[in-house]
């Protein structure tokens, strides 16, 4: 409504500028103006008038579904009630929000600020997607795991007879959905809450958090005693309270071997610039289990040098190679998880990232279209996960010892 009659204005002005005969032209403009102004004015309390005669609704954090004022009032007044040790508000976007760390954050009806299952299964159920119910499996089958969960590994317990799962350097006991029990809802569940279905939850058991509002056991002052209060790490490795731990003289790591950090070794040496220790045991093994010779980035542990480089291809003058044998024409490709996107690593969480920010998962697709682009040069493509090998060693996992790129990468 304001364009119109503001062209005209400018238009009158750039007329009146050059002289021309319609000197009528500019207070018509502002005429114009002037009435599109009190129409839009008129519309605008119109709408005003018809928004407020309408019920206003808001949208309640963790829920598909739209609320009503009085059902919000109703909501903070349960919670209120329920969770007596925290303060509740209606924000002024309209959803319940809860005071945490001295923040105000918004939650759902069931007090969680972050991920909710209950609410997680409302939305689903309310998007029409399809809801699975899982049923109990508490007898766990090592052949049904190993099926549906290849990237993990597991074993039978000699002593229970019960399948376990490596979980970092620990074997558990998991049920059949691969979980431990007590954190499994349709096979035990006693670590679990009811409300939140969560563990360890601070809105059921507010024993567990001290006088600061932390969780007990993080908190350095009522939980754990051998915990710094300043740097909220463990004295043993505390710089400032001199932990036995602590490098003496870099004061940042800590201690590997002989008193000091491996990098405040005496015999350390730094690993060049695109090297890898562990892609050079790989190669000097695979050239054992073939019986060539591959030009690769190789470390001499006799002279603690490294010695020759890395392959650079003359028909792609910007790509390096880990290895490559020129009688056979043979690359051979060392992938790290991360830098290289291993399924793996991203399955089940697609926007995980890697150290330097960057996609797991485009790390995976570019790899593969680099690998296409070896092959397509007329290259014998080979290639091993950093997780098909043994990095103290070199020796690959696989049967065939490593794996030859056709028309994608394999990796389980």
């Amino acid at each position: 409504m304001r364009a119109a009659p503001m062209a005209a204005i400018c238009a009158a002005v750039a007329a009146k500028m050059r002289n021309e005969d319609d000197d009528d032209a500019l207070p018509r403009a502002i005429e114009a103006l002037a009435q599109s102004s009190s129409k839009k004015r008129e519309r605008d309390e119109q709408v005003a008038v018809i928004v407020d005669a309408q019920p206003k609704r808001v949208m309640l954090n963790g829920i598909g579904k739209a609320k009503t004022r009085a059902e919000l009032e109703y909501q903070l007044a349960v919670l209120e009630i329920k969770y007596e040790h925290d303060r509740f508000r209606i924000g002024a976007k309209g959803r319940l929000e809860r005071l945490t760390g001295g923040q105000w954050k918004g939650i759902c009806h069931h007090s969680k600020t972050g991920i909710c299952h209950p609410c997680d299964m409302e939305n689903k159920y309310l998007a029409g997607e399809p809801i699975i119910i899982e049923t109990p499996m508490p007898n766990a089958d090592i052949d049904y795991l190993q099926e549906h969960f290849r990237h993990r590994k597991f074993r039978i317990s000699l002593v229970t007879g019960r399948v376990m799962m490596l979980m970092g350097k620990k074997w558990v006991v998991v049920c059949g959905h691969g979980r431990r029990p007590e954190l499994c809802r349709p096979c035990d569940g006693r670590a679990l809450c009811i409300e939140h279905d969560a563990q360890g939850c601070v809105q059921c058991h507010p024993e567990l958090t001290c006088e600061c509002g932390r969780v007990r056991r993080n908190c350095p002052k009522h939980g754990r005693k051998g915990i710094c209060h300043v740097t909220r790490k463990r004295k043993a490795e505390c710089v400032h309270c001199k932990g036995c731990r602590v490098c003496p003289r870099c004061t940042k790591r800590l201690i590997k071997r002989d008193g000091t950090c491996y990098r405040c070794h005496d015999n350390f040496i730094p690993t060049p610039h695109h090297c890898s220790r562990e892609a050079c045991r790989f190669i000097d093994q695979l050239e054992k289990y073939q019986g060539i010779k591959y030009q690769h980035n190789h470390f001499d542990p006799q002279s603690n040098s490294w010695i020759s480089e890395e392959y650079q291809l003359k028909d792609w003058p910007t790509k390096r190679v880990d290895g490559y044998n020129k009688d056979g024409n043979i690359i051979v490709e060392y992938l790290g998880g991360d830098v290289h996107g291993h399924p793996a690593r991203w399955e089940f969480d697609h926007d995980r990232i890697d150290r330097n920010g960057n996609s797991m998962q485009s790390n995976y697709f570019d790899t593969s279209v680099k690998m296409s682009k070896l092959k397509g040069l007329g290259y014998r493509v080979l290639y091993v996960w950093s997780a098909d090998v043994n990095v103290n060693t070199g020796v690959s996992h696989l049967p065939g010892f490593y794996r030859e790129f056709t028309e994608h990468l394999e990796w389980e």
